[in-house]
């Protein structure tokens, strides 16, 4: 393996990371929201947090 395709490689996985990280939560946030939220509250956005850290002390 040349040295250019580790350089390509190490691209490819630090542009699909910060996808893969945000995977849990979004999952979390549409398994809180409730009616009409489903995801990110913008209303209440510490309560939802809160709820979050919840979630993960139960898990």
């Amino acid at each position: 393996m040349s040295e250019l395709q580790i350089v390509i490689y190490c691209l490819i996985i630090s542009v699909i990371l910060p996808f893969v990280a945000k995977v849990p939560l979004a999952h979390a946030m549409r398994q809180v929201g409730s009616g009409n939220i489903r995801g990110y509250d913008n209303e209440e956005p510490r309560s939802q947090q809160k709820s979050f850290q919840v979630l993960a002390r139960v898990a």
